[in-house]
């Protein structure tokens, strides 16, 4: 029997709110993706695919701002799951277009723009994706050019 070859790193990319540009320019890469694709397990990526694999994942990548409480719920679980989180884009690491509704009154915003505002839930407060997740003992956040990682 030849050695057995070791378990590739799973990854994982999760959006929340946000315009999914970020997953996009991801995609972007094509060929610099193929190469990354042939080294990991991508395993739950909806943007490129319907596959829906369950972690736990080495690295997450996340996209969007925490703006529901469901939001809130699911960016813990995908913390839990992941040994190492990192956010990508504006709205995961400060906020993004959606955090502008902290300066205002989210209840008169719903008011005004919804016909039925009582159908819309949402959070008082946009926030960050890391703002949401647990602090555990093994992860701090740590800011770099294009992304906060938490290790």
């Amino acid at each position: 029997m030849g050695a057995r070859e070791p378990a590739r790193p799973r990854l994982g990319v999760f959006k929340f709110a946000s315009c999914d540009g970020c997953q996009l320019t991801l995609l972007d890469c094509e060929d610099e993706l193929l190469a990354l694709a042939a080294r990991v397990d991508v395993t739950h990526f909806l943007e490129a695919s319907s596959a829906v694999g369950t972690g736990p994942y080495d690295l997450s990548l996340v996209e969007g701002s925490v703006t529901t409480a469901e939001d809130a719920e699911r960016i813990r679980s995908v913390r839990a799951a992941s040994r190492r989180l990192v956010t990508i884009g504006a709205c995961a690491t400060a906020g993004g277009v959606q955090a502008l509704r902290n300066f205002a009154d989210v209840e008169e915003f719903r008011e005004v723009v919804y016909a039925r505002p009582e159908y819309v839930e949402t959070l008082a407060t946009s926030t960050p994706s890391p703002r949401t997740s647990p602090s555990t003992s093994n992860s701090r956040a740590v800011p770099s050019t294009a992304a906060s990682c938490w290790r």
